[in-house]
């Protein structure tokens, strides 16, 4: 007998069980508010007050006082002043580029791709030049960051714990540093 309630009761007691009762209750609550007949609203003032005193003051002020902090620390995540600045400036840099910015290197490669017949290679090798200049670019207006080597291009500054990544804005670009980099979590400033 005591085996069989304690499995009715690990049913009963399920987190999904809890939650759809939960959902259930509240529904009930916020109907007998909307409902238009004063004994509901009699009803739903009595379960108010009745939950007021359960819980007390200071845990409802507390859950108030919690979801604010939360509200707050969403606001905060979604608000990046540098990585603002950083596709501002990106944004900007890569306007100002153009082939004749090309190193004779690189404008020499790009020539010997175009005679062998391998456009598609000689744009790849532009694409990558502008990449370069406007990293380079980003370096010297931003002289303060952390600049990699290697993964992330950008580490933030003092503790904060933001990567950057330029990168063109190509979809075979996000591809590859999505499944290059999978592991970090990183804001595309993209161009």
């Amino acid at each position: 007998m005591l085996d069989e309630t304690r499995a009715a009761l690990g049913r009963e007691l399920s987190p999904q069980a809890l939650l759809s009762s939960l959902v259930w209750a509240a529904g009930l609550y916020l109907a007998l508010w909307l409902l238009p007949e004063p004994t509901t609203k009699l009803l739903a003032a009595g379960l108010s007050v009745m939950l007021l005193a359960w819980l007390g003051v200071d845990a409802l002020w507390g859950l108030m006082d919690g979801w604010a902090s939360m509200a707050h620390a969403a606001h905060e995540a979604t608000t990046d002043r540098l990585g603002d600045e950083l596709q501002a400036a990106v944004k900007e840099f890569a306007a100002r580029w153009s082939p004749a910015r090309l190193s004779t290197e690189e404008r020499k490669a790009i020539e010997s791709m175009l005679e062998r017949g391998l456009q598609h290679r000689a744009d790849l090798l532009e694409r990558q030049a502008r990449g370069r200049w406007v990293e380079a670019q980003m370096r010297l207006r931003f002289p303060g960051l952390s600049w990699n080597s290697r993964g992330v291009d950008i580490t933030g500054p003092g503790g904060q714990s933001y990567h950057y990544e330029i990168l063109s804005g190509t979809d075979s670009n996000f591809a590859l540093h999505g499944r290059r980099m999978a592991s970090t979590f990183f804001r595309m400033i993209f161009f």
